[in-house]
C-alpha cells in the first residue's frame, strides 16, 4: 500500500536495429489519484537506473509530497516498425 521507491531499473536488452531507440515511459500513480511520468530512453542494451539526486535520471520526479505511491506501470515504444529489443523494470523501495 505505502511504497516509498529507492531505485528503478529499466533493462534493455535483445537487439537493437540500427538507428533504433527505444523509450519507456513510467508512470506513477499516486494516493490521491493523480500521476506523474518520466521517459527512459536507450540505443544499445544495458541498464538505466532512476536514484535520488541523479541529474539524468531523479527519481525525485516520481514522488511526491504529502501522498503514496499506489503504482508505478511501464510502457515501452521502438522507433522502428519491427523490434527485437525487450525491456524489464524493477522497483526498489519501501512499503507498509
Amino acid at each position: 500500500k505505502v511504497l516509498t521507491p529507492e531505485v528503478v531499473s529499466v533493462v534493455f536488452g535483445g537487439t537493437f536495429g540500427t538507428g533504433e531507440t527505444v523509450t519507456t515511459t513510467l508512470t506513477a500513480t499516486y494516493s490521491d489519484g493523480t500521476t506523474a511520468t518520466m521517459d527512459v530512453t536507450a540505443t544499445a542494451t544495458g541498464t538505466k537506473k532512476v536514484l535520488w539526486g541523479d541529474a539524468t535520471l531523479p527519481l525525485e520526479n516520481l514522488v511526491k509530497d504529502g501522498v503514496y505511491l499506489t503504482k508505478l506501470t511501464a510502457k515501452s515504444k521502438s522507433s522502428i516498425a519491427s523490434s527485437g529489443v525487450t525491456v524489464s523494470v524493477s522497483l526498489v523501495g519501501f512499503g507498509a
